[in-house]
This record gives C-alpha cells, sequence and structure tokens, in this order.
C-alpha cells in the first residue's frame, strides 16, 4: 500500500482531530463560584427567584461564593436583576435567569471608589489561566451610555493588577437588547500559588446620565496546553488508523485475487 500525499493528508486531518478532542477534554471547569449569578444565601446556595423574582439591592453576602461593596454615598447599592425586571437600564442576562449592576452613581460624580463584588479563588503557580465575563452598560437611556470597570487582583504573587475594561450602549435600545453584552478576556499567569481575589469595581464615566456597569456570566479556566500526553494520543491514533486501512487494503486484495482466480 502506497503512502500517497492524500493519505498522509487524512492522517495529518485524524491527528488535528484528536488533538482538539484532547484539549476539550483536558479543560477544566469554571473556577468561580456562580459566576451566573443563579444562586442566592450560604453554600450551596438557593435559587435566585427565593431571593426575588423582580430586581433587588444585594447585602454583604447575598449571592453564593460573593462578596458584595457598595460605596457609602447616597443612593448607591448593587443589584440583583430578572430577566423582564420593572428595571429598564438594566438589561436582560446574557443567559439564564439573573444578571447584576454595580450602581455606583447618579448623574454626576458622587464617589471616591466605586461599588465592587469581589471573589477569591485558590491558583496554581505556572498555571495560564483565562477570565472571561459579559459586562454591558445601562440600557435605554436615550443617549449613549459607556461604563467602566476594573478587574483587580490581590495575593498569590499579584498586588493590585488592575485591567480596565469597558462597554457602551447606543441609548436608543432597550433592556432585551442582547447585543449591548460585550464579552471581556483577561488572560494571564500565576506566579505563586495561593488564593487571588477577583475584584470587580465600577468605575465613573462622564456620561449624560448613569455609567453603572452590568455583568454576567464571569468564568475562570485553566488555559489547557497540548501535552506530550496529547501528542502521544494523537501519534497513537495516527498509527491504529493507518493499520486500519492497511488490514482494509490486504483484505481487498485477497478478495480481488480471489475472484481472479475463478
Amino acid at each position: 500500500m502506497l503512502f500517497t500525499a492524500s493519505k498522509a493528508l487524512s492522517l495529518w486531518r485524524v491527528a488535528i482531530w484528536v488533538g482538539i478532542c484532547a484539549s476539550a477534554h483536558s479543560a477544566s471547569a469554571n473556577l468561580i463560584v456562580n459566576g451566573d449569578f443563579e444562586l442566592v444565601g450560604p453554600a450551596p446556595g438557593s435559587p435566585a427567584s427565593t431571593y426575588t423574582t423582580d430586581y433587588a439591592a444585594l447585602s454583604t453576602n447575598t449571592l453564593t461564593g460573593w462578596t458584595s461593596s457598595v460605596d457609602t454615598v447616597v443612593g448607591a447599592g448593587n443589584y440583583i436583576s430578572a430577566a423582564g425586571s420593572r428595571a429598564d437600564w438594566i438589561p436582560n442576562p446574557i443567559s439564564g435567569n439573573y444578571c447584576i449592576q454595580l450602581d455606583s452613581s447618579q448623574t454626576t460624580d458622587l464617589y471616591a471608589v466605586g461599588n465592587s463584588v469581589s471573589q477569591t479563588v485558590n491558583l496554581t503557580a505556572g498555571l495560564a489561566y483565562q477570565l472571561t465575563f459579559y459586562m454591558s452598560a445601562e440600557a435605554a437611556r436615550g443617549q449613549p451610555v459607556t461604563s467602566k470597570l476594573d478587574v483587580i487582583l490581590n495575593g498569590g504573587g499579584f498586588t493590585n493588577f488592575a485591567t480596565e475594561f469597558a462597554a457602551t450602549r447606543p441609548g436608543d435600545d432597550t433592556k432585551t437588547t442582547m447585543s449591548g453584552w460585550i464579552l471581556q478576556t483577561l488572560n494571564f499567569t500565576a506566579t505563586t500559588s495561593g488564593a487571588v481575589n477577583f475584584t470587580f469595581l465600577d468605575i465613573y464615566v462622564a456620561n449624560g446620565t448613569s455609567s453603572n456597569s452590568a455583568l454576567d456570566n464571569i468564568d475562570l479556566s485553566v488555559v489547557p496546553e497540548f501535552s506530550n500526553g496529547m501528542i502521544v494520543t494523537a501519534l497513537c491514533a495516527i498509527l491504529a488508523f493507518w493499520q486500519s486501512h492497511r488490514r482494509v487494503a490486504v483484505v481487498f486484495r485477497t478478495m480481488v485475487g480471489g475472484v481472479r482466480r475463478r
């Protein structure tokens, strides 16, 4: 059986497919607890519908896994909001039943430190991580609105490691306009093993109206590597594929030879 270019391409495709499957299989689960904000109360938590079917202010530990911090200015508060809630300025969640809003400001720069939610996660030195989350500005404000927030890492080798993110809505949208949600990504490598606190801190923006940030579907995962084990798996798959083709070719030649002899 000749090793043609087409057979080589077939084997290469098999290797790529096996590598992709191995990588997907090795991907870790979300390290963030309750990243979709569907649970309230003490761990393991209750459905958020037991807290509100509309929208309501969060107390310090309302959300399972999260700590809510609110500035002292009048009117500041963090909120959990259900899909279709009466809060038409808080967008519907990107998925599931709930999202949250860090409601730090009204129409002027009233605060020095914005509202935040935070959670502590144990990381391992040397591993690469990817943090993703959906962020939105306020909806239905009648004018363009930009919201900003800082993701701040502390502990485990990080000291006030801050990255700023922004999202904008046009103002003529509604809370049901899903295009207002922006997927944000932060990639980093842990330098020291230990507990790292992740804080999502609302940042004031000088809009003509409120600049409060909404959040949903926060995910923290280990970035999978193409390890030696994956390479061995791919090579084994190539070998098995090659051997199976050889067996088929032998059987086929035997059958053809038998027919010709008759």
